[in-house]
């Protein structure tokens, strides 16, 4: 096998970029440096639950602000909708199929280079602060990192709050001078479950008027599709563990109260996440460390939340377990104020970090599935603009299942045989079941995937199947042995954080 040294030189010699004496970032003459790069990734949110995508309820004020001053894409797509092999696309741009991380306890090979691998030779400081313990570091995911703050967990907690995360990120910056270079990941937790926002931002979406919450209630059945009968199969323990039930004096409520409470409760997480975002970009304005700054806002997956009578997520490949919000901001470094449709994926995140930091002036990254969204970014180039991005494909991949999972309270015994992937264009869906029957989606009619046209879609469904076919058979082409897994104790602390369905 080739050193990593090796792998990493194949990589800045696919750049354009020579390592002769002290590596630096190569940049187009007139072209705005980057000095800092803030990735940050919000853990199982939605993008449909964010204000700036349509979303009716005031959850994300400031991100808001941030997509109308950046650029905001409407159409993203994760790789898998499971947080490790997700996360691995973002930093590896390739697949989870090509990894052999197909779920979480899977371990990311040391030969894969990461962004962060590439950034750091290119003069970038690497940080990367993690809200959970330990798993990002067993997967293997922090290659390249040269600061890891983790929190060192009681038994008794699952991960540390944006409140915190924040803080401890601030603490960092106080010893960081206004014209260093670095590459900071952010990773949040909140919008996983278990959904226990503060008090106080709850009660802004808990105590709304009873025809504020009847809208709400229509939109949510009417709109997002969601069936209150599923609500009310979850059992009682499981409520406790999910949402603040103190709140409603411990009783438990019908269908449609139970839906709205729960809702409720991952609106409130978002709300959080928006407040604690705002503080972080505060000060980086205090410092003075927002200039020439880029901020890159996503999520690894989506959440269920009762869509297809299912609340979490791992298990379908549906639009709320899928769909993921991605921002950029930048005044300065990129445009503002433009709104793109392309359909884009996670795994181009890794080349046009790359792209816009000047480490692949017009060239892709070796073995890269992913490619730079510099075009949409900036002014230049809209020819290769066009051509690039105006007829791409989203493809996505179940998690791997070796058995039902025991933690499902509805359908223990149903939809975890074989294996799923999905491909979609700006209008089509293609969902391929080698144990079930496929799924076939016109989006823009059904954004919600409740009419499954399998069958009678014609050539648009037959050709989605054969590019699905063709792109799976490459991939796996590409495979590198057989998946590595974290030891026992790992397991069972992802079991624990619920990283295990």
């Amino acid at each position: 096998m080739m050193l990593k040294i090796d792998h990493i030189l194949l990589v800045f010699l696919s750049l354009g970029i020579a390592l002769a004496g002290p590596i630096s970032c190569r940049r187009e003459q007139g072209k705005t440096e980057i000095d800092r790069i803030v990735l940050v990734t919000f853990d199982t949110l939605r993008a449909d639950h964010l204000s700036c995508y349509g979303y009716p309820r005031p959850t994300s004020p400031f991100i808001d602000c941030l997509a109308a001053e950046g650029v905001r894409f409407l159409k993203t797509y994760a790789s898998m909708p499971t947080t490790v092999p997700s996360h691995a696309s973002i930093f590896t741009s390739l697949y989870p199929i090509q990894m052999n991380v197909l779920k979480n306890g899977h371990r990311l090979d040391d030969s894969f280079i990461t962004l962060a691998e590439v950034l750091r030779p290119a003069g970038y400081a690497t940080a990367a602060f993690i809200s959970t313990d330990q798993h990002f570091a067993q997967g293997n995911l922090l290659q390249g990192f040269d600061y890891v703050n983790q929190p060192d967990l009681d038994k008794d907690d699952l991960y540390r709050p944006a409140d915190q995360q924040v803080s401890a990120v601030i603490s960092w910056l106080e010893g960081i001078k206004p014209d260093e270079r670095f590459f900071l990941w952010l990773h949040f937790y909140d919008t996983h479950s278990s959904y226990m926002p503060p008090p106080e931002i709850l009660d802004r979406f808990v105590g709304i008027t009873e025809a504020e919450k009847k809208e709400f209630t229509r939109f949510l059945i009417d709109e997002q599709h969601i069936e209150p009968e599923f609500f009310s199969l979850l059992p009682e323990d499981y409520l406790r563990d999910t949402i603040d039930m103190n709140r409603y004096g411990h009783k438990r409520g019908d269908d449609v109260e139970t839906m709205v409470r729960i809702i409720n409760a991952y609106d409130g997480e978002v709300r959080f996440l928006d407040t604690e975002m705002e503080r972080l970009f505060l000060y980086f304005q205090q410092k003075g460390l927002e200039k020439n700054t880029l901020w890159v806002l996503t999520s690894d997956h989506g959440e269920g939340l009762g869509n297809h009578w299912w609340l979490e997520h791992s298990k379908y490949l549906y639009q709320e377990q899928i769909h993921v919000p991605l921002i950029f901001y930048g005044p300065g470094c990129i445009d503002s104020g433009k709104v793109r449709e392309d359909i884009t994926g996670l795994v181009d995140i890794f080349p046009t970090i790359a792209e816009l930091s000047g480490l692949s002036p017009g060239e892709e990254i070796k073995e890269s599935q992913g490619v730079s969204l510099s075009p949409s970014l900036t002014a230049r180039d809209a020819a290769h603009d066009a051509w690039t991005l105006s007829s791409r494909y989203a493809i996505a991949q179940r998690r791997h299942f070796n058995e039902p999972d025991t933690d499902d309270m509805i359908s223990p015994d149903e939809g975890y045989e074989g294996e799923t992937f999905s491909i979609q264009n700006d209008r089509y869906k293609y969902i391929l079941r080698t144990a079930a029957e496929d799924g076939f989606y016109d989006l823009r009619q059904d954004p919600y995937e409740v009419d499954n046209q399998s069958g009678r879609g014609g050539e648009v469904e037959r050709e989605l199947k054969e590019i699905l076919i063709e792109r799976i058979d490459y991939l796996k082409s590409t495979l590198r042995g057989q998946p590595e897994t974290i030891g026992q104790e790992g397991i069972d602390k992802l079991r624990a954080l619920g990283y295990l369905q």
